[in-house]
């Protein structure tokens, strides 16, 4: 927040007894303060705090001193009268950066425009499932399809058909379409669409295309651009991340060979398992 004032040549003064006492000005007990800077713009002054710091009494005009979180620990909210911290939360270490494979962190994937569950566009990553202590997510169900993939509707009707039971018992559906009709790189508003094409307008799951895939993690700070991370070796292919570590603990080729894959997975009992620790060791 910016604090600013007209400048006015002269010195503030008042009279106690037959003392002339002057009352520091503005710019004077901003510099007096090592947390206070001073930015001069016409005429016009501003006050600022220095880094990402918050006035320490936002409601006082003559306290110039600003607070900070301590170390390992940020602002808890964008509201600049609120001085509560919280712990910083990073993606876990170790993540792989070219599939998602049983046992491994799986890559910290993110959209700056994703299909959201109420239909609107918005910034969606891992770190963010990850880190959100507000969630009564457990786990997060991958199901990756292409446009041309002719077996992919079904794959994906079979899992809407549960789409509000599978988003009560804790998990986030994220629908993730590599290619468009024509094999080149899908983006978020034709998976949008596929999506909605297919299973209809559910409520409850979250859609991406893969051109615009990212890298998202240290809290935010490092963005790489990840297109066609994933590799997948076939489509329609499925992974469930553990949301307490984000460890992949199923994907396509963990299936008994002669059974039904992912695809058809039952994901209640899955669930069930992993609440219950079945997946604590991958």
């Amino acid at each position: 927040m910016v604090r600013s004032v007209l400048l006015v040549l002269g010195s503030v003064f008042f009279i106690v007894g037959c003392e002339t006492v002057l009352e520091p000005t503005n710019r004077e007990l901003c510099e007096a303060s090592d947390t206070c800077a001073v930015v001069e713009e016409g005429d016009e002054l501003s006050f600022e705090c220095k880094g990402d710091m918050r006035w320490e009494d936002i409601d006082d005009p003559k306290n110039f001193t600003c607070v900070g979180c301590d170390e390992g620990m940020k602002w808890a909210s964008d509201d600049s009268a609120d001085l509560s911290c919280k712990k910083i939360c990073t993606y876990p270490e170790g993540f792989s950066t070219d599939s998602f494979a049983v046992g491994q962190v799986a890559p910290p994937v993110a959209w700056d425009d994703a299909f959201l569950p109420d239909g609107t566009q918005g910034a969606f990553s891992f770190e963010q499932f990850f880190c959100d202590e507000d969630s009564d997510k457990v786990a997060l169900i991958g199901f990756v399809s292409t446009g041309w993939c002719p077996n992919c509707p079904q794959y994906m009707e079979y899992v809407a058909e549960s789409a509000a039971i599978l988003d009560a018992a804790g998990a986030q559906v994220v629908y993730w379409i590599t290619q468009d009709n024509g094999g080149a790189s899908a983006n978020n508003l034709f998976a949008n669409a596929y999506v909605n094409d297919k299973v209809g307008i559910e409520g409850y799951s979250i859609r991406v295309g893969d051109a615009t895939t990212k890298l998202i993690y240290d809290d935010g700070a490092t963005v790489e651009e990840a297109p066609g991370i994933g590799s997948f070796p076939y489509v329609p292919f499925g992974f469930v991340i553990k949301r307490d570590n984000m460890k992949v603990v199923v994907d396509e080729t963990s299936n008994d060979p002669d059974g039904p894959g992912i695809i058809y997975q039952d994901f209640l009992e899955l669930l069930d398992n992993l609440k219950a620790g079945l997946y604590d060791d991958i």
